[in-house]
């Protein structure tokens, strides 16, 4: 139930109280008093906070909290008051879920933005004033380091491949480190051939045209000349090379949807990895990882390898992004090799 209300408490609650207006899973704005407690602090967080135009939130962002409240939320906390949940219980249920540690964190995130929407439209009171997932421990960190590719399991990933449309997406990822939500936004009106510059202006995630994530990702990015020329030799091939077009359109879908990355790395991009005995996950977002610490084992600045990367702080782009090779490593662990040389007069006795 999650809040009070004329002396009852809210419970997390389900979707009672709307009207499915379009296949898009659009919900009407509005809100039936009798329905309050029916529908929960859910409801109310769809109608006041999740759909809310003034929030602005993305259809991406929305599908999510749909998504996470139906299948991990719900079906656990649907009938428990909000005044009943402690953070010790959702620590415990959050440990019970088999899953990765940063879906964890997102299942936490959503329900702590419950949480505070349920405090400020006053749906429920906690004691200290503060919200229980406030201190809910749940840390985001990967239970392994992501994999990298070097150069050549690049260059041999590209060249098993037969899809140039597949190829040429792998290609830009690899080489500028676009995100896949960003590639298959681009238009070609988004290319600055005399400038050399990508202008990014949108994502596309599953159907759903998005803004980018965060200011930084809307700055524009150079190219280098090499990456242009084979941009200008796929727009040649592509049936689809007018301004408004997908620069990754689908036959497919007739140009109207670029193509479906997950298929992409199904059908062309993991075969040709296994093709090339290459044992490592391979993910789209590998290629970006992998740029990342190239340019980390050149020495190139944090700066720039920020910038190229849109990361909104440099933080992000050290701890997350760039990782060390193993050679690097050990040649930096040899600087403590005089701890192994004997001195000359180790055996003499005083």
């Amino acid at each position: 139930m999650l809040g009070i209300s004329a002396g009852k408490p809210y419970r997390l609650g389900s979707f009672a109280g709307f009207r499915k207006t379009s296949a898009r899973t659009q919900y009407t704005g509005r809100w039936q008093s009798r329905q309050n407690h029916r529908g929960g602090a859910w409801a109310h967080f769809q109608v006041h906070e999740l759909r809310d135009g003034h929030v602005d939130r993305s259809p991406t962002t929305i599908d999510s909290y749909l998504s996470y409240f139906h299948s991990q939320i719900l079906p656990h906390w649907r009938n428990v008051a909000l005044e009943d949940v402690k953070a010790v219980g959702v620590e415990r249920w959050l440990r019970s879920l088999d899953l990765a540690p940063a879906t964890k964190a997102k299942i936490r995130n959503h329900l702590s933005a419950l949480f505070s929407h349920a405090i400020r439209y006053e749906l429920y009171a906690p004691n200290n004033g503060i919200s229980p997932i406030s201190s809910v421990r749940q840390g985001a960190s990967s239970l392994r380091e992501p994999d990298t590719l070097t150069l050549a399991e690049i260059r041999a990933i590209l060249f098993g491949m037969e899809s140039a449309a597949v190829r040429m997406m792998v290609a830009v990822a690899a080489a500028s480190g676009l995100r896949r939500s960003e590639i298959r936004g681009l238009k070609w009106k988004d290319w600055d051939l005399k400038n050399l510059l990508f202008n990014l202006r949108q994502g596309v995630v599953r159907k759903h045209q998005t803004k980018l994530k965060t200011k930084a990702s809307r700055k524009s990015l150079p190219i280098f000349p090499k990456l242009a020329a084979a941009l200008t030799e796929w727009r040649k091939q592509t049936p689809y090379k007018q301004d408004e077009d997908w620069v990754f359109a689908s036959p497919y879908a007739e140009g109207k949807r670029p193509y479906w990355p997950e298929s992409a790395l199904k059908d062309h991009i993991r075969p040709a990895a296994d093709r090339a005995k290459i044992t490592k996950q391979v993910g789209w977002h590998t290629f970006r990882h992998s740029l990342a610490s190239l340019l980390g084992d050149k020495r190139e600045e944090t700066k720039v390898v920020q910038e190229i990367l849109r990361h909104a702080s440099s933080r992000i782009t050290v701890d997350l992004y760039q990782h060390g090779n193993l050679e690097a490593k050990r040649s930096a662990l040899t600087q403590a090799s005089g701890i192994f040389v004997v001195p000359p007069d180790a055996g003499a006795v005083a």
